[in-house]
């Protein structure tokens, strides 16, 4: 992102072509009736892909600040359990929210310097808010 903390707006377009033209090499290279006519069919058609769907995603959590001094580590991501371990800065409060922006149940502990955190126990991409004093950071966590 070249430091770029925006928001961002995604778009997709996916596309269908029924017969590569690259495909057709070793058959158009024989003849018969039914290749032949096959053939002219398929030189008629404009050969251009279909557009099967178009969307777009607007996300703007790439603007939280992330100016946590230290080496912010959550691992392992993805996590197979559910578990993950914060290491790397000083944590003050975890907080755990869904895709849709709900804060989920975590459950964090402390251990030393460390912090485990049991995600919920549905599989999916979740938003882990690491706070340290006055700054904070926000992770994006896999649970398998």
């Amino acid at each position: 992102m070249n430091g770029y903390a925006g928001a961002l707006t995604v778009h997709a377009r996916v596309y269908y072509q029924p017969v590569p033209p690259k495909w057709n090499d070793e058959m158009f290279s024989e003849h018969s009736p039914q290749i032949d006519t096959f053939r002219t069919m398929y030189e008629n058609a404009d050969g251009l892909p279909e557009l099967v769907a178009a969307d777009s995603i607007y996300d703007n959590s790439t603007a939280i600040a992330q100016t946590v001094n230290g080496t912010l580590r959550i691992s392992p991501n993805p996590s197979h359990d559910g578990f993950v371990t914060i290491t790397g800065v000083k944590v003050d409060d975890v907080v755990v929210f869904d895709l849709a922006g709900k804060r989920v149940p975590c459950d964090p502990e402390r251990r030393g310097d460390t912090w485990r955190l049991r995600l919920p126990t549905s599989p999916g991409t979740y938003h882990v808010l690491v706070r340290t004093g006055q700054e904070q950071r926000m992770v994006r966590v896999v649970r398998e």
